[in-house]
């Protein structure tokens, strides 16, 4: 077995885990204060405008990606979040790891 092949069965068995595990989270009051602004956006109201927020506007934007999801889907919100971000960080892992098996293949560099 060759060490990229023994990583990626790793990797698969790492998001095996963390997908196991996802049902058993629930969102924190950041998590849920983003998602109760992507309704608002949704509803019509204007960021930073309308109603007040401290944050990046890209924590409403996201909220608005899984609010799209949740009604495509027919699932809650809570749920369409989660898997939004379990899908972003398993392809930043998987890219992650790509990269990494070029660098030790010799194929690439970090510069």
């Amino acid at each position: 077995m060759t060490a990229s092949r023994l990583g990626w069965i790793i990797f698969a068995i790492a998001l095996l885990l963390a997908l196991l595990q996802i049902h058993t989270l629930a969102l924190n009051h950041d998590v849920a204060s983003f998602l109760l602004e992507a309704r608002a956006l949704a509803n019509g109201r204007v960021l930073y405008q309308t109603f007040a927020d401290f944050n990046m506007p890209a924590n409403a934007w996201l909220g608005l990606f899984s609010l799209h999801m949740a009604q495509v889907l027919g699932i809650t919100l809570a749920a369409a979040h989660q898997a939004v971000l379990f899908v972003g960080v398993a392809a930043c892992a998987g890219l992650l790891g790509r990269i990494l098996q070029q660098i030790t293949q010799g194929k690439g560099t970090v510069a």
